[in-house]
């Protein structure tokens, strides 16, 4: 099921690292064991996505006593635990861990256990592994510069189950705010600017309330800051009508090799359908069941009456198919176009809209307002493919390169309550780029400054701003 092989390691071979996995796993003497060797051996496959979950949270991790961020080729603490401020400020530059420089500390503890190789992103997740890395009471010597100093200082930090509250970085972005939600947080600035915060596209609903609720408070800007640095992606067809309307017309992409749309995709429709399906029918939960149910309908009336081939063709690759030489990828192509030439047509024609698809488009007033997008190392997944489609369309991005992760995520089980994830879609830019581990690179690329930082000021957001401006 897996779409992205050729990125994966070669050496050892994907049957030697099973092999060494599975002696590791095997011989594990705790969950946190287990749970690295099945993290370490997913990373093999370079995967953004990729990553192991136990359903029982049996998993016991010790935090250390501040968190840090990658920021201006740096690594900044951007969290620390209250007992320990005067330690470890705020806005601090740690600049070696046990002698060793900060970010090859990272790779040589942590790097085994990230798959994922965006320049900027693996930086970061390399910080939220290390975060969770250590053993109870385990300590490490913290070569840390305080803000505004020149010179350095040398602090113990050690992992432990504390519970302590931590201070964060936080920043003061300008205006008042006049509409806050799961999803968006809006603020209009005192010169009439709208600044909105996109948190998440995991629920279609999310274009409904864009723009019925969030776009008539705003219809009277002069500019729009659309801020998904923190989107951490969903449903992909969120963050793309949104986008058409704030361009005011249908914008036509493709994101998908044409090689793995007759593989993965099929797969995809059928293997992540059927988790998906399952979710709603098992979870507890009212509002996710209905937040799937609304994804499903989309998926259905996009497919229209091709939702049943698609799911069959899926079935077919699901059952083993899906592994085929150059060959047989002709043999299939040949199969389908032969027995569900519509579906092979639409495929073949990138038709990715059904026909009265364009509400968002008609009811929109945002359409011809100058926007500028936000994007980050978090952004990723379905925001990373939003960015693709924003950057295809011209709209201006500012800030560091996206994640680089993204391809519907499929999970299954793999025994004793644990989970294992993996992209099952390549994703591609529309100019036919490979997004995975590279991520889209901003238009106008602006790091978040260090100093800035320590005095509450977002960097990013006040050049985004004075861009608008000018």
């Amino acid at each position: 099921h897996y779409a992205l092989w050729e990125m994966a390691d070669t050496e050892p071979s994907w049957d030697e690292a099973y092999e060494i996995a599975y002696k590791e796993a095997v011989e594990a003497k705790t969950a946190k064991d287990y749970y690295l060797t099945l993290k370490k051996f997913l990373a093999h496959l370079h995967d953004g996505h990729a990553d192991s979950i136990n359903a029982n949270r049996i998993v016991r991790k010790y935090k250390l006593p501040f968190y840090m961020e990658y920021q201006d080729n740096q690594y900044v603490v951007t969290q620390v635990m209250n007992a320990h401020a005067s330690k470890f400020p705020l806005g601090s530059v740690v600049k070696s861990i046990d002698g060793v420089e900060t970010g090859t500390y990272l790779e040589n503890k942590c790097g085994e256990y990230v798959g994922l190789l965006t320049p900027g992103a693996r930086q970061q997740m390399l910080c939220q592994e290390f975060m969770y890395i250590g053993k109870q009471r385990e300590k490490i010597k913290v070569e840390i510069q305080y803000p505004g100093e020149l010179g350095t200082k040398v602090e113990t930090a050690a992992w432990s189950g504390n519970s302590s509250k931590y201070q964060k970085l936080s920043y003061d972005i300008e205006g008042e705010t006049i509409y806050n939600s799961h999803a968006f947080d809006v603020k209009i600035t005192s010169d009439n600017y709208a600044y909105i915060n996109f948190k998440t596209q995991q629920d279609v609903a999310y274009v409904d309330e864009f723009f019925d609720k969030v776009a008539p408070l705003i219809e009277e800007c002069k500019g729009i800051l659309l801020d998904v640095r923190s989107n951490g992606g969903g449903n992909s067809s969120v963050g793309h009508k949104i986008l058409e309307g704030l361009m005011g017309e249908p914008i036509v992409y493709n994101v998908q090799s044409v090689s793995t749309i007759k593989v993965s995709d099929y797969v995809n429709n059928y293997g992540f359908w059927k988790y998906y399906l399952e979710m709603a029918e098992n979870t507890s939960d009212p509002t996710l069941a209905e937040q799937i149910q609304r994804t499903i309908n989309l998926a259905k009336g996009n497919a229209s009456a091709e939702w049943d081939v698609i799911m069959e063709i899926g079935n077919e690759m699901y059952n083993g198919r899906y592994e085929l030489s150059e060959e047989m990828m002709k043999v299939l192509e040949d199969d389908l176009k032969e027995r569900y030439p519509e579906v092979w047509k639409a495929v073949e024609e990138k038709e990715l809209h059904s026909e009265g698809d364009y509400d968002h488009i008609d009811k929109s007033q945002l359409a011809g307002k100058e926007v500028v997008i936000l994007i980050g190392p978090y952004s990723g997944s379905a925001t990373d493919t939003m960015a693709a489609i924003a950057k295809h369309a011209g709209f201006t991005l500012l800030g560091t390169r996206t994640k680089g992760a993204t391809g519907n995520v499929l999970s299954f089980e793999v025994g004793g309550g644990w989970q294992a994830r993996i992209s099952t879609q390549r994703g591609l830019t529309p100019e036919g780029i490979d997004i995975n581990n590279v991520g889209i690179e901003a238009d106008i690329v602006t790091e978040q400054k260090v100093e800035d930082s320590v005095k509450g000021i977002d960097t990013q957001v006040e050049a985004a701003l004075a861009l608008l401006r000018e």
